[in-house]
């Protein structure tokens, strides 16, 4: 794991907790991965996200891990979703998806997924 990781965000996942995005020493984002297994007490380095992201958001849904929202300096707030997959870490981020929200309609939520 990096040394000093802030404004990241976390999730345990199948016994591993997994720490994602945040800030280093530097005050600049990340888009590491790293997981932690408490069981044999070591941390080990997952495929790099596709874009830097603190403040990011994660949930776990049907055995994936999403990425979502975030800040970086380069782009300021994301509104885009990354997909991990724990299990094909061949090929562990299988799409962005971009968010637009429909300002007059404050409930619909327009999505277009990037394979």
């Amino acid at each position: 794991m990096n040394d000093l990781n802030v404004c990241y965000c976390s999730i345990c996942v199948v016994g591993l907790v997994y720490i994602v995005g945040g800030l280093n020493e530097m005050n600049a984002e990340l888009q590491s991965v790293d997981i932690y297994n408490p069981v044999t007490e070591r941390w080990t380095r997952a495929s790099d996200m596709q874009t830097k992201r603190a403040y990011v958001g994660v949930a776990a849904v049907n055995g994936f891990i999403y990425a979502v929202g975030g800040w970086n300096e380069k782009d300021g707030a994301l509104s885009t979703v990354e997909r991990y997959s724990p299990i094909d870490v061949s090929y562990p981020y299988t799409c962005i998806i971009n968010i637009y929200y429909d300002m007059k309609v404050q409930s619909k939520i327009h999505c277009d997924m990037v394979l």
